[in-house]
């Protein structure tokens, strides 16, 4: 008998030399505590979001690097082996899509919320293709165009936050 887990998709397999890409790993007998199936990027922590005996979610931490390079994705099982790979686990760090020159705030009277206004490059118009966080804490998209997007502060840790 053997016993053992398998990865048998990784999707995206490319993401930003800056971190952040959030990785969908696909396979066989993982376990569904999140602390049991670590996954590493090259030397990068990915950050457990779900897991599932079927797939884990990840978000890969910032790099602290620009350099562009490529790297593998590795599961790791709650006994530190790794989990046969049946697909490729080659992932590609490249440019960012996304470029933000200017971020301000404001205060909007109307809701009682904070708006934070990004201004850049790339940003594209489709609102649910933006992920925005304070503290690791999901923020509401109001709106976005090539070069702006408009988020809704809802919730953080205090107003001493900096993990944006």
């Amino acid at each position: 008998m053997t016993v053992g887990s398998q990865v048998t998709g990784i999707s995206p397999l490319s993401g930003s030399v800056l971190g952040g890409t959030l990785v969908t790993i696909d396979g066989v007998n993982f376990s569904d505590d999140k602390y049991d199936n670590p996954v590493k990027v090259g030397n990068n922590w990915c950050l457990v979001q779900t897991t599932s005996v079927d797939q884990i979610t990840c978000r890969v931490m910032e790099t602290y690097t620009d350099e562009i390079s490529t790297a593998l994705v590795l599961t790791f099982l709650g006994t530190s082996e790794e989990a046969e790979n049946l697909v490729s686990n080659t992932f590609e760090f490249s440019e960012p899509l996304t470029e933000i020159t200017a971020i301000s705030n404001a205060f909007d009277a109307d809701t009682n919320t904070q708006v934070i206004t990004l201004e850049g490059t790339g940003f594209g118009d489709d609102t649910s293709a933006i992920e925005f966080f304070v503290d690791g804490i999901a923020q509401t998209i109001l709106s976005a165009a090539d070069t702006t997007a408009t988020v809704t502060i809802t919730a953080m840790l205090d107003e001493t936050s900096s993990d944006v």
